[in-house]
Formats: C-alpha cells, sequence, structure tokens
C-alpha cells in the first residue's frame, strides 16, 4: 500500500513541477495580443501571482483603452468525463473574470466561452500537454 502512495505521491509532485514549469515559461509573454492563464490538475482558483499577472498585464491595459474588449475561452485536459471537464473550464473562466472585475473591468467588455476539453493546444498523453490544456486564453476583440 505505502509503494502505491508513494507513486501517486510521486506522480502529483511531477504534475504540479510541470504545471508551474509551462507557467512559468509562458505567463508572462503574450502572443498576437492573447493572453493565458494556466491552471493544475482539479483547480480553477487563482493564485497570488496570477492575480498580480492578471492586474499588471491584462487589467490595466484593458482599462487604459475603452475600445478594448476581450473574450475569455476557458479549457480542461481530457482527463474526467466531457461533463466534468465543461464544468471546470466555465468555474476557471468564472474565477478570471470575478478578478478582473474587482480589478476594474466591467463584465459588459467581456464575452466568455468554456470549451472543456475540446481544444487541446497540446497532446493530453503528456504530463506536460495535460498542464497546456488546462488554461483560460483571453484573446482582444477586434471590432
Amino acid at each position: 500500500m505505502k509503494r502505491k502512495e508513494e507513486a501517486a505521491r510521486l506522480a502529483l509532485e511531477e504534475e504540479v513541477r510541470a504545471a508551474k514549469e509551462i507557467e512559468e515559461q509562458e505567463k508572462l509573454s503574450s502572443i498576437k495580443g492573447d493572453w493565458v492563464v494556466y491552471f493544475g490538475f482539479n483547480e480553477f482558483l487563482l493564485k497570488p501571482d496570477q492575480i498580480a499577472y492578471l492586474k499588471t498585464e491584462i487589467a490595466d491595459k484593458i482599462k487604459s483603452d475603452s475600445s478594448i474588449r476581450i473574450a475569455l475561452e476557458g479549457h480542461a485536459d481530457n482527463r474526467g468525463s466531457d461533463e466534468v471537464n465543461y464544468r471546470m473550464s466555465i468555474f476557471r473562466i468564472s474565477n478570471v473574470v470575478d478578478h478582473l472585475e474587482m480589478l476594474g473591468v466591467d463584465d459588459s467588455r467581456m464575452k466568455v466561452s468554456p470549451k472543456g476539453e475540446e481544444e487541446p493546444v497540446a497532446s493530453n498523453d503528456t504530463e506536460e500537454g495535460r498542464a497546456k490544456n488546462r488554461r483560460v486564453e483571453i484573446v482582444i476583440l477586434s471590432d
């Protein structure tokens, strides 16, 4: 029994390490005017550094230009049922929207779109790929 617990603990630690590494590599970069917030397995709450990222990199930019509107797309990896993953993408979007509102971004400037596990950006066959798929993408909408 202890071997199974140890194996599970090690697998979880590796998953956390991989997610943190991906987040650190990609969280401060914007691609084509878009931003990405990554989440750990079965997580939807933002961590303090993610909230700071929302403020400095996203909310401040949106508030500085009244013409900017954004779309938030929530995503999940393929662990769990389609229904659970769809719900998780809603929880992730909701948390990001709530924080953006607390940071002064009006909700009328946001459009939400939960995707569940339907639009992966990486293979779900590896932990690294699954970590990339657990995300909320924030896209600047063009008029």
